[in-house]
C-alpha cells in the first residue's frame, strides 16, 4: 500500500503518517521535505495576512462560582 511504502521511504511509521494525514499529528517541515523528495513533488508555503474584522467580538467564558 502507498502509505506503507511512503512511510518506509521517509523512515517513519505508517501509523504516524495516518495520524498526520488525518490531522491528529502536526506535519513539520522536515517530514514535509522528505515527502516531497520521496514523491518527487513540491509544496509551496505562503504567508497570508489576516484582516481583522471589527464586527467580530470575542466572548470570554465566565468561570462558574460555587
Amino acid at each position: 500500500d502507498l502509505r506503507m511504502s511512503l512511510a518506509k521511504s521517509i523512515n517513519v511509521s505508517p501509523s504516524y503518517l495516518t495520524q498526520v494525514f488525518s490531522g491528529n499529528k502536526p506535519l513539520n517541515f522536515k517530514t514535509l521535505a522528505k515527502i516531497q523528495k520521496a514523491l518527487n513533488i513540491s509544496f509551496e508555503v505562503k504567508s497570508i495576512e489576516r484582516k481583522k474584522d471589527k464586527n467580530i467580538k470575542l466572548k470570554r467564558k465566565q468561570k462558574k462560582r460555587f
